[in-house]
């Protein structure tokens, strides 16, 4: 498909070319950060330890007894999530729940308690890997940070499609697309690694951009497609719950999940959120139902931790198709579903930024390559001249 436009072509080639070189850095800072996020799950499962229960109790309210274990180790902690592993299907295998606590100094830790008598087994945190996680998401440097990253979502976005239309105004040959011509020379071989491994990532590249764009401006992009924001959960209004204003104590966390569970019975509950402090502020359970990409799952009963009255229900399955297509954003961009093949080709899928900046970065040096060379055999003769 070749282009009658000269200049067209020179300049997608421009923008092709100064775009990944201003920013291909950070390009392959994010791609090779995002592959190892993609099995954060996996190394945070393989590093933990076993521990084994000392307890031999057996509460009816065993998640209530352990709310109440990790308020009698850590007197002030304040109890932010749950997150409920997925039933195994041997019934002899209890993976622990897991407590996202905020205690009294502040700090952030993941509480393991045993799920059979509520006993703390301990806490468990990789700073390294969350290191990681944060740098991927944000820089470091919070709100700020995460702008930044969605503008290099927007420069990788354009940087891939910029490369296919620089190969599509040309009359490419489809039979050697992906051919690499080892027996060349380098700069053949490298001309070929570049092209043929874009190629094939090429797709890819562009699905991770524009999820990875649209999570760092969820809001923007869900208002340019009229799609009605994700709200937080808020707080409970008092006029209607607490007519009196005073500060009540929240229902056991074993009667909130049932109340979840009776309006979503088809699903399975995976996490739920606290709110803030004792008679304010919603719960929020997230339940995973077949079908749905996210692990914690899509559909979200709010409830008003006082009563456990339902205050909301979104079902993924009355999602409209624009919601359905921003909810996916996530678990696309993470490698949520798919299971261990597709976190692998996420994984590879990371290294190809680096290699093709560097096979980009070496096609760009190499003017300067021949002039040195054509520098070097001019010297040689003019020596010769001078010795003969």
């Amino acid at each position: 498909m070749p282009s009658p436009n000269p200049r067209l072509q020179t300049a997608i080639r421009n923008i092709h070319l100064w775009v990944g070189l201003v920013v291909g850095i950070l390009f392959c800072l994010m791609s090779l950060s995002g592959s190892l996020i993609v099995f954060r799950a996996d190394i945070e499962h393989a590093l933990r330890p076993r521990w084994t229960a000392t307890s031999p109790a057996r509460p009816q309210s065993v998640l209530t007894e352990a709310a109440r274990n990790i308020r009698q180790r850590w007197p002030g902690a304040r109890i932010v999530s749950l997150n409920i592993p997925p039933v195994a299907a041997d019934s002899n295998l209890h993976d622990p729940y897991e407590f996202d606590t905020r205690l009294p100094d502040g700090r952030a830790a993941h509480v393991f308690v045993d799920s059979r008598s509520g006993e703390v087994l301990g806490t468990f945190d990789l700073p390294w890997l969350a290191w990681i996680v944060d740098l991927h998401h944000d820089l470091h440097l919070g709100p700020t940070g995460k702008r930044v990253v969605g503008a290099i979502g927007i420069g990788l976005f354009f940087t891939s499609l910029t490369g296919l239309t620089v190969w599509m105004i040309r009359k490419p040959n489809w039979r050697t697309a992906l051919r690499v011509r080892t027996r060349k020379s380098w700069k053949a071989a490298n001309f070929d690694l570049r092209r043929s491994t874009g190629l094939v990532a090429n797709a890819l590249l562009l699905t991770v951009s524009i999820t990875g764009i649209y999570l760092a401006y969820p809001y923007t992009i869900q208002r340019a497609l009229g799609v009605a924001p994700d709200k937080a959960p808020g707080k409970t209004k008092a006029g209607r719950e607490n007519p009196e204003g005073k500060i009540r104590e929240s229902k056991p966390i074993e009667e909130l999940l049932a109340a979840a569970r009776q309006a979503l019975p088809a699903g399975s509950v995976r996490q739920l959120r606290f709110a803030d402090k004792a008679g304010h502020g919603q719960v929020a359970v997230r339940i995973w139902a077949p079908g749905d990409l996210r692990a914690e799952g899509s559909n979200r009963v709010t409830l008003d931790p006082t009563t456990a009255r339902i205050l909301q229900v979104d079902r993924a399955s009355h999602w409209s198709p624009m919601k359905r297509l921003t909810q996916s954003a996530t678990p696309v961009h993470y490698a949520e579903w798919g299971g261990l093949p597709l976190r692998v080709l996420w994984a590879f899928l990371g290294l190809v930024p680096p290699v093709l900046f560097v096979s980009g970065f070496l096609m760009w040096l190499q003017p300067y390559f021949a002039r040195r060379k054509a520098v070097r055999a001019n010297s040689l003769i003019s020596v010769e001249e001078l010795v003969g």
